[in-house]
This record gives C-alpha cells, sequence and structure tokens, in this order.
C-alpha cells in the first residue's frame, strides 16, 4: 500500500538519493511506503551472563506478565591495604556495611522564631521499585569464585558467570556465617545521620555528618576480630590472593515475606564495609593514648547476579506478539525485506525523508503503568552495536538517561491515561546505507533497556535455531539490568492499526 502524504513535519529535514542522482527537478509527491516484509521471532534468554555487570539488582520484583523474579548478590571482597598492621593492643570496635542507594536531592532553607536558619535536604530514591518488606539476610560466604576458566583453552579468559550458576549447591556453600539479618527489610529514603567525637568542642558535642540514603548495617564485631584483626602478620593478609581464598566473599539473599517486595538497583562498586578500631599510641614523653583507626573492604573482582524466576517464560511466549523481558527473560530478533523486495526498492527513484518502526503495546496483555519499560533498543546481531541513528542523535543525558537518544530510540508514548502506547524507533539513516549498499542488511535485535547509554555486552548460551546452532551469542548488559517486561504487537496481528510495519516516507519525482 502506497500512501500519499501532503505534509509531513515529522519527517527529517535532509534527503538521501537512492539508486540515482536527481537534477533539476521540480515536481515532488511526499508518499508512504509502509508493505515493507518484517519477520519477527522471539527468543527465551534462560542462560545470561551476570558477572561484569555495571550495576547490581537486590530484591524482589514482581511484573504483571512475567511473574515474580527474586534477585540475589554474591560478591568478593578486598581490603584497601595489604598485609595491615593495627597497632598494640588494637581493638575492633565496630564494623559497618554501607550500600549508597541512588538518589536526588533538593534543599529548603527553614528560620525558626529565634531568627536561626536551617537547611533541610530531603532525598527522593532513585531505581527502587516497590515498597513492599521482604526479608534480607547477608552471609560470609564459604564459596570460592574463580578468576579463570579452567574448561578454556585459553589459559587466560576469564571466568563468566550466569544468572543461574548460583544453583542450590552452590547457594549453600554461599550461606555461611550469618551476618545480619532484617526481618522486615524496605529501603529508607532518609539522610542518613551520623555522630562522632569531636575533640575540638568544649561542650563536647558529637560532630554531625549527614549523608544520602543508603543501606547501613552494623556486623558482628567478634567475627571480624577472628576473621581480620588476629590474623595481622599471617598468611591470611598478605596478599591479593591469599585474602581471597581467607574469606571467599558476601552473599546478600533476600526472601519473599508473601508482597510483591522491593527491588533495589544499585552500583556496588561504591559499596563497603568498614572496620573502625582503637590501639595504643606511645607519646615522646612516654605516655600511652587510644588512637582511632580503619580498615576498609571494597565489593569488587567477581560479583554475580544470582536471578530466579518464579515463572517459566516458554509458557507465556507465543508467535502472535513480541515479548520483552529483561534479565532472564526474552528478547526479539527482527528480520527487514526479502532480497526481491529489496532489490526494487533500490531501483526506484526515491528520496527517503524518515523511517520508523512503531511498536504498539498490547494494553490487553500489559497492566500499563509505571510497571511498563520506558524504553526498548534496537541493535545490529552482526556486531552487537547500535545502529548508525544512534551516534548521530546529539540526544546524550547521562544524568537522567531516560531522555538519552530519544530522536532514535523514542520513549514509551503514554495516553491520557498514563497506559503505554507504542514505541518509535527511527532508523532512516541505516535503511539509507542499506539501499545504496552502503552496509548489510543484517538481522537486528530488540530488548528492553534501563539505559540506553549502555551499550556493552554480556555473553548468553543455548539461544539456539531449529537446527540447534547458536544464533545469539551476546546480549547488552542493560537488559540484562532490566527488571521490566512488556508485549507488543507482532507484523502478522490481524489489526492493521496496531500491527507492527516499516514506514518509509519518502519523495519520488514526477
Amino acid at each position: 500500500m502506497v500512501v500519499v502524504i501532503f505534509a509531513f513535519a515529522s519527517c527529517d529535514e535532509d534527503f538521501n538519493s537512492i539508486g540515482t542522482n536527481i537534477v533539476d527537478q521540480v515536481n515532488f509527491n511526499a508518499s508512504l511506503y509502509d508493505e515493507a516484509t518484517v519477520q519477527v521471532e522471539n527468543q527465551l534468554i534462560q542462560r545470561v551472563q551476570t558477572s561484569g555487570l555495571p550495576g547490581n539488582l537486590l530484591g524482589i520484583y514482581e511484573d504483571p506478565v512475567y511473574g515474580k523474579s527474586t534477585y540475589n548478590v554474591l560478591s568478593q571482597v578486598e581490603l584497601d591495604r595489604q598485609n595491615p598492621t593495627f597497632g598494640d593492643n588494637a581493638v575492633l570496635d565496630s564494623v559497618v556495611l554501607s550500600l549508597p542507594y541512588f538518589s536526588t536531592s533538593s534543599t529548603e532553607t527553614i528560620t525558626d522564631s529565634n531568627g536561626e536558619t536551617e537547611v533541610i535536604t530531603t532525598y527522593t530514591l532513585d531505581s527502587i521499585y516497590g515498597n513492599s518488606p521482604m526479608k534480607l539476610s547477608i552471609y560470609e560466604s564459604n564459596y570460592f569464585l574463580r578468576d579463570f576458566d579452567p574448561d578454556n583453552s585459553d589459559a587466560e579468559q576469564r571466568q563468566v558467570y550466569f544468572a543461574n550458576d548460583i544453583n542450590a549447591s552452590i547457594e549453600n556453600q554461599a550461606m555461611g556465617t550469618l551476618l545480619y539479618e532484617e526481618a522486615s527489610f524496605v529501603p529508607s529514603s532518609n539522610e542518613v545521620i551520623l555522630l562522632t567525637p569531636d575533640d575540638n568542642d568544649e561542650d563536647d558535642d558529637p560532630e554531625v555528618t549527614r549523608i544520602a540514603p543508603r543501606f547501613r548495617a552494623k556486623l558482628p564485631v567478634d567475627f571480624f576480630t577472628t576473621k581480620i584483626l588476629d590474623k595481622e602478620g599471617e598468611p591470611e593478609l598478605s596478599n591479593v590472593n591469599n585474602f581471597r581464598n581467607h574469606f571467599r566473599g558476601i552473599y546478600f539473599k533476600v526472601e519473599d515475606l508473601g508482597g510483591t517486595g522491593n527491588l533495589t538497583l544499585f552500583n556496588i562498586n561504591d559499596a563497603d564495609i568498614i572496620l573502625y578500631y582503637s590501639f595504643d599510641n606511645e607519646n615522646d614523653d612516654g605516655t600511652v593514648d587510644r588512637e582511632n583507626g580503619t580498615l576498609e573492604m571494597n565489593f569488587a573482582n567477581n560479583i554475580v547476579n544470582q536471578i530466579q524466576n518464579d515463572t517459566d517464560i516458554s509458557t507465556i511466549v507465543n508467535d502472535d506478539h513480541i515479548y520483552l523481558k529483561g534479565g532472564v527473560g526474552s528478547m526479539a530478533t527482527i528480520t527487514l525485506f526479502n532480497e526481491d523486495e529489496l532489490e526494487e526498492l533500490r531501483s526506484n527513484e526515491w528520496l527517503i525523508n524518515e523511517v520508523n518502526l512503531t511498536f504498539y503495546v498490547n494494553k490487553n496483555e500489559v497492566t500499563g503503568g509505571a510497571s511498563e519499560p520506558e524504553r526498548i533498543y534496537l541493535y545490529s546481531l552482526e556486531n552487537n552495536l547500535p545502529l548508525i541513528d544512534y551516534s548521530l542523535d546529539p540526544l546524550t543525558n547521562t544524568n537522567t538517561p531516560v531522555d538519552s537518544k530519544t530522536r532514535h530510540l523514542g520513549r514509551l508514548e503514554r495516553g491520557e491515561n498514563g497506559e503505554g502506547e507504542f514505541y518509535k524507533i527511527k532508523i532512516t539513516d541505516h535503511i539509507r546505507r542499506i539501499l545504496n549498499e552502503d552496509v548489510d542488511n543484517v538481522k537486528l535485535g530488540l530488548v528492553v533497556s534501563q539505559n540506553v547509554n549502555i551499550i556493552t555486552n554480556g555473553e548468553v548460551e543455548n539461544v539456539l535455531d531449529n537446527n540447534g546452532q547458536e544464533i545469539i551469542e551476546e546480549i547488552p548488559f542493560a537488559s540484562t539490568l532490566s527488571h521490566e517486561g512488556t508485549v507488543l504487537y507482532g507484523p502478522n496481528h490481524s489489526d492493521d492499526t496496531k500491527k507492527l510495519k516499516l514506514n518509509i516516507f519518502y519523495t519520488e519525482s514526477n
């Protein structure tokens, strides 16, 4: 079907000649070609890499379509200095684990009746989903996360860990000594107020430090005294490898309390465990004072997200729709054109103005509102990189990634009731290059994305075609970190107004 369009304000202002140079042409018709062949296949993602992620998820999330998923984290830890010394008569006073949340702040100055002012800071948590309590337990892990894969012929190939590698057997080892437990955990947006002694304050008022919201937990002093302080000068603390074998890691485990739970996206590289201790310090005059010291432990090296789904997603997916869910979930592969059609399009003397794919949400399947993903991401499966339209889109926002690259990868368009209507992805330059034979017409991948600025990839396994051949070996990390899902109309749906089409807006001479 070719539809004549007399005005198209949304189309690109620049034009590109396909197949010929057009000179001294005066009369043009603006038209839409929307009969291009579009083939879509859903691909289940069950073995997905969760080591080396740019962030981590901890908690429970219940998707209206895909059911409940549980995210636990197993991480190695490292000392901030090797072979530490703690001084004479060292005593461990406290051990604090701190895990900052992503948040934004606003300030307000309040003046009381005495004319004294106070600045009040209010925080809004970001990347926190749900507010139903869950049980949170933190363990010393007895499971060793190795650095290299012994089954790989390349001896220096790093070990890759997948979402379901932390199985029941390994989890039993990861659940070593219980270090902390909270029976009903929900993240708090309150700022953290720390009080420390101020030696310079004549009235001995404590020094007040205010920091952004974070999860903080006091860990058992006796355990870390035996594990760390008592090992001063011993081989266990002498180098990185010895310490990793001595203290094999921390396991964060959450458990369902019957509600929908809550889920937190965080950067565990910003988290730490700090040991606060005191020791004797002899002065020049022979007197002895007690001094304070700290030893910091950071989460580093091998950090693995465990993902457990309550629902078998394969029982949901069918060929009539496009099913997108991050993590252990589903993606789609898209093939545009057939060979005869492509040759015919190349032979036309068209100026390509805009090309887009519009993906309509099946609102009969999807519960509209906050549970719908704001972004989806289209990329080349040949090299697992974005399309050329991505690099040509100037809209990059690192502070609010949801607003990045929206000329190319349009945000979810919502109706007046807040329910998602459609995503429009413009691939004008990608199609121009295909028609000009500058690039091959490669198969495309489509996934949900929490952050379209993240274009690095992780491994997937066992995504096979009908002949048992592996067809996808990598998937964007942004999809792995996406907990939400959606259902879109495919190209074969009976409703012509909703089904997926490739829309080519072009101009041809009369």
